[in-house]
């Protein structure tokens, strides 16, 4: 059998035999999660990993293990594994007491993850005994736990002593207020912790009004998430008072909480002062025009922001060219989301010229009924940046664009040719090199089409090299079949 690479990974495996060949042979990483690892196995590749010296990283997500005994003393002797994933295995809080012994001795281990292993306060308990002396451990995810209040209560006590972990996710662990004061409580002086999630648990304005607090002092945390809370519009009021002083929170993710538009409103005071947030995720807040208002006016000052998802709203075309308008000036938000709102054509077209001003803004989306030119001008722009993601999708439904194409102004063929080429491009364009020439193919194009001369398309391939010229020709086929043009 052929010698295993040292960066390995394994999946769904029918024996054990490759598994201990790739350690033996110095693997790397090791991805054993979906039921490729039995819990006979689990034992056996514990003890052969108790003394190895090459593995960093073991996932054993989703295969049902119920005795995390072997592993915890595997932890205890070896010192070279830095991530294990346990995530959806059934050790309980028996498991995470062995667990936990182990951390305390172990000072390698970087990443652990425990979520939905059926925890409870008791498992966090001994978990949070741990965290306090363990001073390896940089990321813990303890998702899809019954923790609780309690238990929540015991992690962050652990977190007013330990000075290293940077990542904690605990969302879905039914936490209530009283456990989110809990942990307000030790971020006010904790100065490792980074990224906290807090998604999908029964948050309201108490527990909002206790972290807004302690982002006050806190200089550590960079990034929030409370996705799917009971924050309202007193909850934003808090938390926009702490954007006026904290400048180190550089994303807050409050998507689906019912802030209406007076939280939106409070939130933009505080983000028009703000000199950190790059990233604010205010989907199905339930705001309207006026919450959009109130965000153009601190998009016209503010010079951090740069990705902006308003999504799942009721706005319309007045918020959309309030937010227009505000673009035109604001020369740092590259990421823009309006999906599942209310605007029409008119407001794409606020949105579409607004581009022409606007030289930052790399990736748009406006809903269902996207506008062509804006993707045009963004594909432009883009060709020129690898690194963007335009959010293109369904800009091209064929139905649309033959309706949009049997109008007779020019204005109008022109803009259904762009959203066409941009179809084409993303459906059957893979270039490797030569953006210049895909972006001279379409600007000719465009020109062919509004004058219905395929003939002066088919002219400028020869202009072009071999790949160009073959990727030109299918864009020619391909609208002449689309307009059934001669």
């Amino acid at each position: 059998m052929a010698a295993l690479s040292s960066t390995t990974r394994l999946s769904n495996l029918s024996s054990d035999t490759p598994v201990l060949q790739a350690i033996e042979e110095g693997a790397l990483a090791l991805n054993l999660s979906m039921g490729a690892c039995s819990n006979a196995f689990a034992i056996t590749l514990a003890t052969e990993l108790r003394y190895n010296s090459s593995l960093v990283s073991l996932d054993l997500g989703c295969n049902q293990l119920k005795d995390a005994a072997a592993f915890a003393t595997m932890l205890t002797t070896n010192t070279t594994l830095s991530s294990l994933d346990l995530y959806a295995n059934p050790i309980g809080d028996e498991g995470a007491e062995l667990l936990a012994v182990s951390l305390a001795a172990n000072s390698t281990l970087r990443s652990l993850s425990l979520g939905d292993t059926r925890l409870t306060g008791v498992g966090a308990a001994h978990l949070a005994t741990a965290l306090a002396t363990n001073n390896a451990l940089r990321s813990i995810c303890l998702f899809n736990n019954s923790l609780g209040d309690e238990g929540v209560g015991h992690i962050a006590t652990a977190l007013t002593t330990n000075s290293t972990l940077e990542s904690l996710n605990l969302d879905c662990t039914l936490i209530e207020d009283a456990g989110a004061k809990a942990l307000a409580t030790a971020l006010a002086t904790n100065s490792s912790l980074s990224a906290l999630s807090l998604w999908n648990n029964q948050l309201t304005d108490v527990a909002a009004e206790g972290l807004a607090t302690a982002l006050k002092t806190n200089t550590a945390l960079t990034s929030l998430n409370l996705w799917t809370n009971q924050f309202g519009a007193a909850g934003a009021a808090h938390f926009a008072s702490a954007l006026g002083t904290n400048s180190t929170l550089s994303s807050l993710q409050l998507w689906h909480n019912p802030l209406m538009d007076a939280g939106v409103v409070a939130l933009a005071t505080g983000l028009a002062v703000n000199s950190g947030i790059s990233t604010l995720d205010l989907r199905d807040a339930q705001f309207t025009d006026a919450g959009a208002e109130a965000l153009a006016i601190a998009l016209r000052v503010n010079s951090t922001l740069t990705f902006l998802n308003l999504g799942f709203n009721q706005l319309t075309n007045a918020g959309a060219i309030h937010l227009a308008t505000a673009l035109t000036t604001n020369r740092t938000l590259t990421t823009l989301l309006l999906k599942n709102n209310q605007i029409g054509a008119e407001g794409t077209g606020a949105l579409t010229a607004m581009l022409s001003a606007n030289g930052v803004l790399t990736s748009i989306e406006v809903g269902e009924a996207r506008h062509p030119p804006a993707m045009g001008v963004l594909i432009e722009r883009n060709l020129h940046n690898k690194e963007a993601k335009v959010s293109l999708q369904t800009l091209c439904a064929r139905a649309l664009v033959k309706d949009v194409f049997q109008r007779s102004d020019e204005s109008t063929k022109r803009v259904v040719q762009e959203a066409l080429w941009i179809h084409f491009y993303l459906s059957n364009g893979e270039m490797t090199g030569g953006e210049i020439n895909v972006y001279r193919l379409w600007s000719t194009f465009a020109q062919a089409v509004q004058s219905n001369r395929i003939d002066l398309g088919r002219q400028t391939i020869e202009h072009f090299d071999l790949r160009s010229r073959l990727f030109a020709d299918k864009a020619v086929l391909y609208i002449e079949k689309t307009f059934n043009m001669p």
